[in-house]
């Protein structure tokens, strides 16, 4: 419901100050969005991807209500809408971030499965997201690769972008959340 993908049945929620009910635009320019599983086109390079994401202008892209392909939806939910100049320089900082410069140039059929959900990760942060949806976002990647998205998401908090994860490792919360809901005890823990 936060990214607009689905109306709430009553109520609203808010997205860095914008109701998901009456400025779904804003509430999008504001929202990064990694889901479980990878929506890559298999035929665009690293680089193009994140390009691709922080170029297009979102609001074109949903003057209507229904969209066929979720998939599609899901995707375009990301695009951020920068300038030319403003997406090379995310771009160049998002491939640095997430250990990808080599692989700029390599189409996303040709990365491995952790490789893979870094280029999503790196979707959902591109073009100033001050929220990212996270859905098992280190789902498939090494040990090391693990510890250096979880690296990331640290930094990223003290830059305060929020993040909503959902992980099966809870254990890694800690150090990176200020507050985490735990669903299988119905608790929050942490400060405010």
């Amino acid at each position: 419901m936060l990214t607009g993908l689905y109306s709430p049945s009553g109520g609203t929620a808010y997205v860095n100050g914008y109701d998901i009910n009456t400025n779904l635009t804003k509430v999008r320019e504001n929202l990064g969005l990694c889901p479980q599983h990878n929506m890559l086109f298999n035929k665009l390079t690293v680089g193009e991807h994140l390009t691709f994401i922080g170029r297009v202008c979102k609001t074109s892209l949903f003057t209507g209500q229904n969209i066929a392909f979720t998939d599609c939806k899901l995707f375009c939910l990301q695009l951020k809408g920068l300038t030319v100049d403003a997406a090379k320089k995310e771009v160049e900082i998002a491939l640095r971030q997430l250990q990808l410069e080599d692989k700029k140039n390599t189409m996303s059929m040709n990365l491995s499965g952790g490789q893979k959900r870094k280029l999503s990760l790196g979707c959902a942060l591109i073009g100033g997201s001050k929220v990212v949806v996270l859905d098992e976002p280190t789902s498939g990647m090494d040990p090391e690769a693990r510890r250096a998205i979880w690296d990331l998401l640290l930094v990223n908090r003290l830059l305060n972008i929020h993040c909503i994860l959902n992980i099966k490792e809870h254990e890694r919360l800690t150090g990176i959340t200020k507050r985490s809901y735990n669903t299988a005890n119905n608790a929050f823990h942490g400060g405010s």
